[in-house]
């Protein structure tokens, strides 16, 4: 009996340093809004983002290490419908985890992306849905334990058969964000000529197919578009008005990327110039 008691404590004694652990933090948005209105046959863009729940820079780090799988593989998107009844969205997430195990420090912060493709947004059935998402780790070395975001209300409608000028616009720009971030070659460039047909002067038009053309490694054609962007909203711009926050930073990621391509020509063309000597 003495024994016994002796290995319970001694179990009971290291379960404490788990007991008092502290969680991580997360939080899910749609595009920004913890409310919104998906149109059937738009995609659906979700942000999320993973954080230390302490912001004091002594706390210990949250270290996610799971038995099997990577950290990422234990988060979980769930949905429901308006009778609370579990269903499943297709999401597809937007980038990668570079490794199995996070160590999350004090006041880190680890930004995660999904897509639902606009295919299978108009897949869906209309109606009110609520999706979170949910990290749950157990059998561990590090923490262990289960956390859930705040909901998120989707309202899923019927596209109107006659859009406005600006729900036109808007869309195209969805369409553009779409093939960015999922869609192949192709879909991009055929995305990128309807934008340019349908918008030529548009400042939101010009940033993305300046975006798009930077991640298709076309920094000239890039940096052209940016230019273009840059113009287009001084000429309409009011007084004192600031350009959009994301078009300085791109204008100068593109100038310094193209800068350093010239260069670099300009040197290939004097090695090749003092071969010939």
């Amino acid at each position: 009996m003495k024994r016994l008691m002796k290995h319970l404590l001694l179990f009971l004694f290291t379960l404490m340093p788990l007991a008092g652990q502290v969680p991580p933090r997360l939080s899910i948005d749609a595009d920004g809004a913890v409310a919104a209105t998906l149109r059937r046959g738009q995609p659906l863009f979700l942000r999320g983002l993973l954080s230390h729940s302490l912001r004091t820079p002594t706390a210990d780090p949250i270290v996610l290490s799971p038995a099997v799988g990577a950290w990422a593989d234990q988060i979980q998107l769930l949905v429901v419908d308006a009778a609370q009844k579990e269903t499943s969205w297709p999401f597809m997430g937007l980038g990668k985890a570079e490794g199995s195990t996070l160590v999350l420090p004090p006041r880190g912060r680890v930004p995660m992306s999904w897509i639902l493709a606009s295919g299978e947004t108009a897949k869906l059935e209309l109606g009110s849905y609520r999706l979170r998402i949910v990290l749950a780790i157990a059998g561990s070395p590090g923490w262990n334990g289960t956390v859930r975001s705040s909901w998120v209300t989707i309202q899923v409608e019927d596209e109107p058969a006659d859009l406005s000028e600006i729900d036109q616009r808007q869309l195209r720009l969805l369409r553009a964000r779409e093939a960015r971030a999922a869609g192949t070659i192709q879909g991009q460039l055929q995305s990128l000529n309807l934008l340019s047909a349908a918008a030529p002067q548009d400042v939101a038009t010009l940033i993305a197919l300046s975006r798009q053309f930077e991640m298709l490694e076309m920094p000239f054609i890039a940096e052209a578009y940016a230019e273009g962007a840059l113009d287009a909203f001084l000429k309409g711009a009011l007084p004192n008005q600031a350009p959009p926050p994301e078009l300085p930073a791109l204008l100068n990621r593109l100038r310094a990327k193209v800068e350093e391509l010239e260069a670099a020509k300009a040197d290939s063309a004097k090695a090749a110039e003092k071969r010939r000597e």
